[in-house]
């Protein structure tokens, strides 16, 4: 699958700000940012779930009702990944979690995965019915928005906290 990534620019000297900071906020568990991309990531898969939903919901040639289990869609996850060597920062991915298998009873051993990319891009049977790409368009700004607020509330909920803890030790 194609990878999109929202590289968010203009902010000059945050990197260094961030390296002044306490190790609450930019720790190696990921800390606010991390969390805050992950809600961010959240948006994103919820949107990209309606979308799987719509197919499903959509009607079968000859009206024939869905045989859909729901697999695809409880299979799509945000989840935390590397980032390229040499790169530092925090990643989230909206992925299909693997090795979820349809059951065997509905034919040969097919995944979410392979039904996803499937319905994503098509097949030479299939005209594509994207749900993952348009998921990521609709909400691209809001997970950038989301990740903003985030990141205020839970960095002043640090520097609260160590503010406190500073006055108490004085």
């Amino acid at each position: 699958m194609a990878v999109e990534t929202v590289r968010i620019e203009g902010l000059r000297g945050v990197l260094d700000a961030l390296k002044q900071l306490p190790p609450e906020i930019v720790s190696k568990a990921g800390g606010p940012v991390k969390l805050s991309l992950k809600a961010a990531a959240k948006v994103i898969r919820v949107q990209a779930q309606d979308n799987v939903q719509r197919i499903i919901d959509e009607p079968n040639i000859g009206d024939a009702p869905s045989k859909s289990i729901g697999l695809l869609k409880s299979a799509l996850i945000e989840s935390r990944g590397k980032m390229p060597s040499g790169v530092k920062g925090e990643r989230y991915t909206v992925r299909i979690r693997p090795n979820r298998n349809y059951p065997t009873d509905r034919g040969e051993n097919v995944t979410a995965a392979q039904i996803g990319r499937q319905l994503e891009f098509g097949t030479e049977k299939r005209q594509p019915k994207p749900w993952l790409r348009p998921a990521f368009d609709e909400k691209k700004e809001a997970a950038v928005q989301e990740v903003s607020n985030q990141m205020n509330t839970r960095v002043t909920k640090v520097i609260k906290k160590l503010d406190a803890e500073a006055s108490r030790s004085r």
